[in-house]
């Protein structure tokens, strides 16, 4: 599905404000100018961010944003711009998960994180497999060891007076959130790993014992790996 989140006349006047500041960035023809490529690209990850800045205002506008960028990176033909393209998208989505602070935003996040990998480049990626283990990590702080359930179906008791049934039911309300962001997280968290292992299990072969070990280590730190998974991930290369 795509959106156009600028309107015809506002793509003119966006590209002449990006290309005033970037005046001011790179001097007035004194300094180094960038590349038009480079220009493109500056020109390109500031629309992303503009649109990045309210995506909690408005999630669903960003989600729509994220996905059409995606799709027109996904047919680029230059593999060094596409690569770069979709790392910047990757990072802007792991970037949200860090403060994703609902289970409606945690799931978008996580979804919007999977469209990313359309992009095939970035499944081979170390710098994408860092990203998604910083996302995990994100998930995993948030989640409380042996967490209960707090909600239940129907709060009250009889004899209770309306006011302190809606009390019970306002903070039931709150528990039902609480909930789903550890039901969300725990499932975001247990998908992106069993990805990630995945990922870096079809790809291992293209780096040594000793390179594959390094990433491992990296990797490991940033999404708060067991050492069960630490394990796996070193068994991929036959690493002991």
């Amino acid at each position: 599905m795509k959106c156009a989140y600028l309107m015809p006349g506002m793509k003119f006047i966006s590209f002449v404000v990006i290309a005033m500041e970037s005046i001011f960035l790179y001097g007035n023809g004194q300094e180094s100018v960038p590349t038009k490529e480079e220009f493109d690209f500056k020109t390109w990850s500031a629309s992303v961010g503009n649109i990045s800045d309210s995506w909690k205002d408005k999630p669903s506008e960003y989600a729509l944003v994220i996905k059409r960028e995606v799709d027109l990176v996904v047919k680029m033909d230059d593999h060094h711009e596409k690569l770069k393209r979709i790392r910047l998208l990757i990072t802007n989505v792991v970037n949200k998960v860090s403060i994703a602070d609902s289970a409606s935003l945690v799931r978008q996040q996580s979804d919007l994180l999977l469209y990313c990998l359309n992009a095939k480049e970035c499944v081979s990626d170390v710098d994408s497999w860092k990203n998604i283990a910083r996302a995990i990590g994100y998930f995993r702080v948030r989640m409380v060891p042996n967490y209960r359930k707090k909600s239940v179906l129907n709060p009250g008791a009889p004899g209770m007076t309306e006011a302190e049934l809606k009390k019970l039911r306002d903070l039931n309300d709150v528990n039902i959130e609480l909930d789903r962001l550890q039901r969300d997280l725990r499932e975001s968290s247990s998908t992106w790993t069993a990805m990630l292992i995945s990922m870096m299990k079809a790809n291992s072969k293209r780096f040594s014992r000793d390179a594959f070990t390094g990433i491992v280590g990296e990797v490991v730190v940033l999404a708060h790996f067991t050492d069960r998974e630490k394990g796996e991930l070193l068994h991929i290369a036959d690493v002991e």
